[in-house]
């Protein structure tokens, strides 16, 4: 969400997307969906793109992704996990270990697609590697490097977008771009 709302304000990108409802410069999330891993590239579409009615070819599309370091990642993911499970508790969490042995985890984006890791920093590198590996466009953040220098960072992926930063001094985000949504609090 970061920054998606930092581009909205700070980026000018000529060739808005089309769509019947509105204009759309950039979108918070790649057709494969929301949160969804580097292999469901041309194997899902998202219900989103059908009700905007969003039609761009998906080799047109630069997937930006934002990463958090793993060890404040895994405590968002104690905070509120999502569909992601693991035994763990309150008090004992990530629980990357349970009896002696790694702590499995499972992710599960939809009730067809459940994926297993060996524990949830697992979960964190596969999803990653993923998208490292693949073989689309793509341009990784760390959300670190979002956070502490965000007038940079925006003017780089403006640049790599094919846009121009706004003639007016830079706006930032100074509260959380989640807003106060409750899974979002905290993390």
């Amino acid at each position: 969400h970061l920054l998606y709302f930092l581009l909205g304000k700070n980026c000018h990108i000529p060739r808005p997307i089309k769509s019947k409802w509105h204009r759309l410069s950039t979108f918070f999330q790649v057709e494969w969906g929301k949160h969804a891993p580097a292999s469901w590239y041309k194997r899902h579409r998202s219900d989103m793109y059908d009700i905007l009615e969003i039609d761009v070819p998906v080799e047109n599309i630069l997937t930006v992704v934002t990463t958090k370091d793993p060890y404040h990642w895994m405590g968002s993911m104690c905070r509120k996990s999502y569909t992601t499970n693991w035994f763990h508790t309150e008090k004992n969490c990530p629980n990357l270990i349970k009896n002696g042995q790694p702590n499995p985890a499972r992710v599960r984006y939809s009730p067809e697609n459940i994926t297993h890791h060996e524990t949830l920093l697992g979960v964190w590198n596969d999803y990653y590697n993923g998208y490292v590996h693949a073989e689309f466009p793509k341009l990784l953040i760390r959300y670190e490097d979002l956070i502490f220098h965000q007038e940079y960072v925006v003017g780089q992926v403006c640049k790599c977008i094919g846009g121009t930063m706004s003639s007016d001094d830079f706006t930032p985000v100074k509260e959380s771009a989640k807003g106060n949504q409750p899974a979002h609090v905290g993390g």
